[in-house]
């Protein structure tokens, strides 16, 4: 999550570049070499100044970006667009479409980060229980050849003596913890995910996935793209089901099918079709339903946020109950048995 995230803050950086070289009224080349090499060490500033270099080459803009390292493929396509006074509006519509990318993505690592914290920090808590206090204590019910407190018997993993008792509990806290910082780190969490079923966010990652769907094919729509191309240029940039939804709608349209009944084959389409077929009219349905989804996947992520909250809470509760009835109950224990 974290590279891609990072990626996506490179692209809207370079997106500013362009646009502000494009608006300069002087040579692209020129004016987007300054401006990448005063913003510093970064990705974005690197394809600037590579694109500059290899358009005051001569080289076309397509093969150029091509050989920029790690360059965003949608915007890759709309380069060609470079002398035309559209690609300001494109630049412009698809910052729009990143910025509100990375929301959801906030919101999503927000909704991770309580249940990841508390879980890794009562699991420290635990080992140390494990490994400081409790050896004490079972050390001392073998000298005295007394029972241990209950408590102890639930939690204390390390004694191979008090198996399989001891180990529930431990390997929920481990399990859960081992689960949350995997998935908190993970570079992408698929709406088909265990953890995305686990944590209730295969909705609103399936609305991101369209709404992130529908923005491209908008953004090609106006560039100038015809409809099946912009489609087919959509159906690359996904896989599985999605894609193959999308050039099932590629082929319908290349048949001659109307909108209609080519966009039903779709979910991303089905309910944006109309019988009014010009790009402009498209385009914008587009552009709403995308940020539409956007925006309802925000909320639906804040609201799992929010109850991820109050069960970090709960839990937090009854495992602090449990290690501090393990640590008052072994010190009670000791102190009554001496």
């Amino acid at each position: 999550m974290k590279q891609q995230q990072q990626n996506s803050h490179e692209i809207i950086t370079f997106c500013q570049l362009l646009a502000v070289a494009l608006k300069s009224g002087r040579p692209v080349p020129e004016t987007l070499a300054a401006l990448g090499a005063r913003s510093g060490s970064s990705r974005a500033s690197e394809w600037a100044t590579g694109l500059a270099d290899k358009m005051s080459q001569g080289h076309p803009v397509e093969e150029a970006c091509r050989e920029l390292k790690d360059f965003d493929p949608v915007l890759a396509r709309l380069m060609p667009l470079l002398g035309n006074n559209r690609l300001l509006k494109v630049l412009e519509l698809y910052t729009g479409f990143l910025v509100n990318l990375e929301r959801v993505r906030e919101s999503l690592k927000t909704a991770l980060f309580y249940p990841a914290v508390v879980v890794t920090l009562l699991l420290a808590q635990l080992m140390h229980l494990n490994f400081s206090l409790f050896p004490h204590v079972y050390e001392q019910a073998v000298t005295l050849s007394s029972p241990l407190p209950m408590t102890v018997r639930l939690l204390y993993f390390a004694s191979f003596d008090l198996w399989p008792v001891s180990l529930p509990i431990p390997l929920l806290m481990i399990g859960s913890a081992i689960f949350m910082l995997k998935t908190f780190f993970s570079a992408k969490i698929d709406s088909r995910s265990l953890a995305a079923r686990i944590a209730r966010f295969g909705e609103a990652l399936q609305l991101q996935e369209t709404g992130r769907l529908q923005g491209v094919i908008s953004l090609y729509l106006e560039a100038g793209f015809p409809l099946s191309a912009a489609v087919e240029n959509a159906a690359g940039l996904t896989h599985g089901n999605d894609s193959d939804a999308l050039m099932n709608v590629v082929t319908a349209l290349n048949h001659g099918e109307g909108l209609n009944s080519a966009f039903a084959l779709s979910p991303t389409l089905k309910y944006v079709g109309s019988d009014k077929s010009d790009a402009g009219s498209l385009a914008e349905r587009l552009k709403y339903a995308s940020e539409s989804n956007y925006r309802h996947s925000y909320s639906l992520l804040k609201s799992i946020s929010n109850e991820m909250l109050l069960i970090a809470l709960l839990l937090t509760g009854l495992f602090v109950g449990l290690v501090a009835s393990g640590v008052f109950g072994s010190y009670y224990w000791v102190l009554w048995s001496i």
